[in-house]
């Protein structure tokens, strides 16, 4: 008896083949995913403390320190607010200046 083969279809191993390939790029695609998932987790949380630092900075919140500024005989008194270590907002005291015009 003789064995017929079919040249029409898909040998075992094909589609063996395939299912690996298809498993492999699945793979890599959800690591590609989970990635920038945390990548956008750990964005937020640094935008969250810029903003934080900023607002602060802009509502003269936060630490408060009074420092003077000397330009040449002329010095102005200044509020400082904001975390020492992010952003800082100066404001004029009024009526600080001395020896020139406010």
């Amino acid at each position: 008896m003789k064995k017929r083969r079919s040249s029409a279809g898909e040998t075992l191993v094909e589609t063996l083949a395939a299912v690996l390939i298809v498993g492999i790029a699945t793979t890599l695609f959800l690591t590609f995913v989970m990635t920038s998932s945390n990548m956008n987790q750990a964005a937020k949380g640094k935008d969250d403390a810029v903003y934080a630092q900023l607002s602060a900075a802009e509502t003269a919140s936060g630490k408060i320190n009074s420092q003077k500024i000397q330009f040449g005989a002329d010095s102005v008194d200044v509020k400082v607010y904001g975390d020492e270590n992010g952003l800082l907002s100066y404001r004029i005291q009024s009526g600080a200046a001395e020896g020139g015009a406010p």
